[in-house]
């Protein structure tokens, strides 16, 4: 009898935490459609200074500045500035962002660093075409693959092929079910992961490994590797409140 009491109880319980929810995407909802009409309206004033901008930069004669010529031939470090957010039911945006963040890292880090290939791997079409356009914009052109599968798989496939990386960026998420795929668990099967892309990692080459897990529990120690050290502290934000995400730097 007790137990039927308990399980009603948290029958109950689920139902408010449903409630609960619900009332919170209504309210983000409306917040966003707000937000998103005060960034609308600002189109026309855009436009209307880019216009003028553009009108006084062609009349003005010769002026060296550059928001009117652009930038000057490519040199030093690049700043990528990743805004997220910390209101409502922000955690599926901040994920996006995040994603698409490391996508164009990863892709224009190696690429920028004169790396004769650089191969992109995601099982998401659409983040394939970002890492793509973000090279483009970033004029790194060279031989860059992109290839749409499961990490493990290719993985396991390159083992057979005498390709070798200097460099590898694994940022794998934190669950994913798909039907074309194993379910992944970053907790329980990174030291299998981290292990596939090592094999494919040259001597003296370095591998980075992230992870969003908030209570991620590292298992490294057996992995073959000279040197794994955690860069948390390096990678992370300084403004933002708790850590965003787990980082560790591999030397084979």
């Amino acid at each position: 009898m007790a137990k039927t009491r308990e399980i009603k109880k948290r029958i109950k319980a689920v139902g408010n935490i449903r409630r609960i929810t619900k009332t919170m995407q209504m309210i983000a909802t409306s917040k966003f459609a707000k937000a998103q009409q005060r960034a609308v309206a600002t189109k026309p004033y855009t436009e209307g200074v880019f216009g003028l901008v553009t009108e006084l930069a062609a009349t003005a004669g010769n002026i060296e500045h550059p928001l009117i010529t652009g930038p000057k031939a490519k040199g030093g470090k690049e700043l990528t500035l990743v805004i997220t957010s910390d209101r409502g039911l922000c955690g599926p945006y901040n994920g996006s962002v995040l994603r698409t963040a490391m996508v164009h890292l990863r892709a224009s880090a190696a690429a920028s660093g004169g790396a004769r290939r650089t191969v992109t791997v995601d099982a998401s079409p659409r983040y394939l075409r970002w890492a793509e356009e973000n090279l483009l914009l970033n004029g790194l052109a060279g031989d860059h693959a992109f290839v749409a599968e499961d990490a493990r798989g290719f993985l396991e496939r390159a083992r057979s092929r005498p390709e070798r990386f200097g460099l590898c960026f694994v940022d794998p998420p934190t669950f994913s079910t798909r039907k074309d795929a194993a379910p992944f668990d970053v907790q329980r099967d990174h030291p299998a992961l981290i292990q596939s892309a090592l094999e494919l990692v040259e001597p003296g080459g370095v591998l980075y490994f992230s992870t969003s897990h908030q209570r991620f529990a590292p298992r490294l120690s057996a992995l073959p590797a000279r040197e794994v050290r955690e860069i948390t502290g390096e990678t992370a934000p300084r403004d933002y409140r708790r850590t965003p995400h787990r980082c560790f730097r591999f030397i084979k």
